[in-house]
């Protein structure tokens, strides 16, 4: 599969945002004292564990100035 410009730009565009949210979310319940049910917390954890390496790869690839990738 080839990653196009335009795909590696909306793949750190998304991972951007999912780490985000993430981080606010669980950030903002650890400094306000807010308890989170464990599953919004796993499901929270996971969502950044799969979005953090993606982004990684959109942002280096996006570094490196390349239009299309081999995956």
């Amino acid at each position: 599969m080839k990653m196009t410009k335009q795909n590696l730009e909306t793949l750190f565009k998304v991972s951007l945002a999912v780490t985000g949210v993430a981080t606010l979310v669980l950030g903002g319940a650890a400094l306000f004292d807010i308890d989170l049910s464990d599953g919004l917390r796993r499901f929270l954890g996971i969502a950044d564990l799969v979005a953090v390496p993606a982004f990684v790869y959109a942002a280096l690839n996006k570094i490196k100035g390349t239009a299309q990738v081999e995956a």
